[in-house]
């Protein structure tokens, strides 16, 4: 066997630290304008780490899933609507564009089929924070760090932010209760007389 290239730096299974939780200055490396699951317009916005320790880690991520349908991770995805139920305005989306804004000199939105390439390569300011999940392997309770909203370049780098508390998996979602609405009694299968 030859030594594959990149041996020597590769990062082997199971050493995967998470992402502490905290403010990043990221970079943009995609916007991609989507519905969601009810047909209501929205952008899917793909950030990567642009400074500090942590930069490049997604992309590096990105790079050595040697799967053949590979996504960008979900860890730095991000899907904002782009309009309330009125049809204007989302404030969140507002918010988004308005940090991109505020941390890109001279930028200006391109609208129309541009749309999502003017932001490609711009700074923006990401809290991320942890959230808990059931591994689907063998169902127990972990811990991951995803993007959770925008702030500005300069807030992340005056440390303007609050990091976000962790966001335990409630019982229902963990499937600990079965999802048995209230005035409901649990029912055992051996207890169903068909």
């Amino acid at each position: 066997m030859e030594k594959p290239k990149d041996f020597d730096t590769a990062r082997a299974s199971g050493e995967y630290e998470p992402l502490p939780a905290g403010g990043y200055v990221c970079r943009i490396i995609g916007v991609d304008e989507t519905l969601s699951k009810t047909g209501k317009k929205m952008v899917k916005i793909a950030v990567d780490i642009a400074e500090g320790a942590e930069a490049g880690r997604f992309m590096e991520s990105y790079k050595s899933n040697a799967n053949d349908f590979k996504k960008w991770p979900a860890s730095a995805t991000m899907y904002q609507l782009t309009e309330d139920n009125e049809g204007n305005t989302h404030g969140r989306f507002k918010h988004f564009t308005n940090c991109v804004e505020a941390s890109n000199n001279g930028f200006e939105i391109v609208w129309g089929n541009e749309f999502g390439a003017c932001f490609k390569g711009k700074l923006v300011g990401v809290i991320f924070g942890r959230e808990q999940y059931k591994s689907q392997r063998d169902g127990s309770l972990k811990w991951t760090t995803r993007a959770q909203y925008f702030k500005t370049v300069n807030d992340i780098r005056n440390g303007e932010f609050k990091v976000p508390e962790d966001k335990p998996l409630t019982e229902e979602k963990a499937g600990n209760t079965a999802g048995i609405p209230s005035g409901f009694a649990k029912v055992e299968d051996e207890d169903i007389p068909f």
